[in-house]
């Protein structure tokens, strides 16, 4: 979908039955990184390890579908603040902030 007059594109995808929206500003941090990353949006292991309020340790370990950290934030520096620079080295280390969650 493309924003009326904007030029600015929007995908949808299904999360879940929820509805989520993931808005970035233009020339922030959130979208510097998600431009290094290729411009492909995050994957939905990506969301959960974004959205969630659970440790790293109950997020790898959930007895219904554990989330593989090692590729989800493979930078991670360990000092538990998420930030876009676990995602990638490509990323500014600078905190994700969540809104309205």
């Amino acid at each position: 979908f493309e924003c009326l007059g904007t030029g600015t594109r929007v995908t949808q995808m299904l999360v879940g039955i929820d509805g989520l929206a993931v808005v970035t500003a233009r020339d922030g941090h959130a979208h510097h990184c998600l431009q290094a990353l290729g411009g492909r949006g995050l994957t939905l292991a990506q969301l959960r390890w974004i959205f969630t309020n659970w440790h790293d340790d109950a997020l790898a370990q959930d007895k219904n579908g554990g989330v593989n950290l090692e590729s989800v934030i493979p930078n991670d520096n360990k000092n538990g603040v998420k930030e876009w620079s676990d995602l990638s080295e490509l990323c500014a280390e600078a905190p994700i902030n969540i809104y309205g969650a």
